[in-house]
C-alpha cells in the first residue's frame, strides 16, 4: 500500500505525517526547522525526518507528496526565495525530495495548503468563498473564490500578511519593506510593537506592567504579551487592543479583496491563546475598515494539522 507523505514547512516547525489515500493521517511528527545551512539543508531535513519515521513503521511505500510551505515561491519549481521568517536566500524542495523519493512533489503556499484542507476536511466543506488566515511567526493567508484556489503565477497570489497597514510606518517587515500587516501583528514582530506602544502611547503603564523588565531587557516575547493580558495586566490589555486594530485592518483587506462567506483563523497565537485576546478584538474593530459584508469568523477545527490536511487534500484533488 502507498501513503501520502505531507509536509509542512513553518518559519519555526518542520511537521511531517504519513496519511492514506482516503485522507486519514496515521503517523505525524514535529522538529524545529535547521536554521543554518544550504539551499539543501531544509530538504535534507525532510528526508531524514522520514528515514527516522520509516526505523519506526517499517518500510513503507510513498506513493504522493505535498508540501505547504512559507514562501515566497516558485511553485512550479518549487523553491522558496528569500523567505522573510527563516535565513535563507533559497530554498529548494521539489527538486531533491523527487530526487529521493522518485515521486512528484507538489509545493504550495503553508495559508494556500490550510485552505485547501479546510476545504476539504475542515469547516470549509459546504462553502464556495472561503479565506484561512494563519497568525503565527508569520502571517499568511489562504483564499477559495467560487470555489477555485487562488494561487497566482508563482503561487503567491495570497501574501497578505503583506498588505500595507500603515503606510508612514516606522517598522521594517522581515521582507524589507515598511508597513506591512506582518511587521505589526506577527509572532515574530509583536515584541517591537509593543515595545513602542509600551515606551509611548501607553508609557504611563510601563511602570507598574509585570511586562517592564522584559521590555527593559528587551526579551519581550509574545507568548509574554498574551500571558500578561490574561492576567489582566493593565498594558498588556491595551497592547491587545492596539493588535486588534491592526488584525481588524488586514482582515478587512482579506474580506474587501476575497469577499469570503467564512474566514478560519489558525496559527500559534490564534490556536493557543482564548477567543477573547485574539478574535474579539478583532470583531470589535472590523466594521471600522470593512465595505463588504462581515463574514462569519472562527478559529479552525483542524488544530495544528489544518496545513497537514491541506497537503493531503492536494494531492487527492490537486489544485494546479
Amino acid at each position: 500500500m502507498n501513503y501520502i507523505l505531507a509536509i509542512d514547512l513553518g518559519a519555526t516547525y518542520l511537521r511531517l505525517a504519513i496519511a492514506t489515500c482516503d485522507g486519514r493521517i496515521v503517523f505525524k511528527v514535529k522538529e524545529k526547522v535547521v536554521r543554518r545551512g544550504n539551499e539543501y539543508t531544509v530538504a535534507n531535513q525532510i528526508i531524514g525526518i522520514y528515514e527516522k519515521i520509516r526505523e519506526k513503521l517499517g518500510k513503507i511505500g510513498i506513493g504522493k507528496i505535498a508540501i505547504g510551505s512559507i514562501g515566497p515561491l516558485d511553485m512550479r519549481e518549487g523553491i522558496i526565495l528569500n523567505p522573510p521568517n527563516l535565513p535563507y536566500g533559497k530554498i529548494l524542495l521539489k527538486k531533491p525530495l523527487e530526487e529521493y523519493f522518485k515521486v512528484e512533489v507538489i509545493v504550495l503556499n503553508d495559508a494556500v495548503s490550510a485552505a485547501w484542507g479546510e476545504k476539504h476536511f475542515g469547516l470549509g466543506r459546504n462553502v464556495e468563498n472561503l479565506a484561512y488566515i494563519t497568525l503565527s511567526t508569520g502571517i499568511g493567508v489562504g483564499a477559495l473564490v467560487n470555489g477555485k484556489l487562488l494561487l497566482g503565477k508563482d503561487g503567491n497570489a495570497h501574501e497578505m500578511g503583506h498588505a500595507v497597514v500603515n503606510y508612514d510606518s516606522p517598522f521594517k517587515c522581515g521582507c524589507g519593506k515598511i508597513g506591512h500587516w506582518e511587521a505589526y501583528a506577527s509572532g515574530r514582530n509583536i515584541p517591537r510593537f509593543a515595545k513602542y506602544l509600551a515606551q509611548t502611547k501607553f508609557k504611563e503603564l510601563l511602570n507598574e506592567s509585570m511586562l517592564r523588565n522584559k521590555i527593559v531587557n528587551n526579551s519581550l516575547e509574545a507568548k509574554d504579551v498574551f500571558e500578561a493580558a490574561k492576567k489582566k495586566d493593565s498594558l498588556a490589555l491595551k497592547i491587545i487592543d492596539e493588535l486588534g486594530k491592526v488584525n481588524a485592518s488586514g482582515f478587512a483587506n482579506v474580506i474587501n479583496a476575497y469577499d469570503p462567506e467564512l474566514i478560519t483563523v489558525g496559527g500559534a497565537m490564534a490556536l493557543n491563546n482564548p477567543k477573547e485576546l485574539i478574535i474579539d478584538p478583532i470583531l470589535k474593530y472590523l466594521d471600522m475598515y470593512v465595505v463588504n459584508r462581515i463574514p462569519k469568523i472562527e478559529i479552525t477545527k483542524l488544530g495544528d494539522d489544518i496545513v497537514l490536511y491541506g497537503a493531503v487534500a492536494a494531492t487527492i484533488n490537486p489544485p494546479l
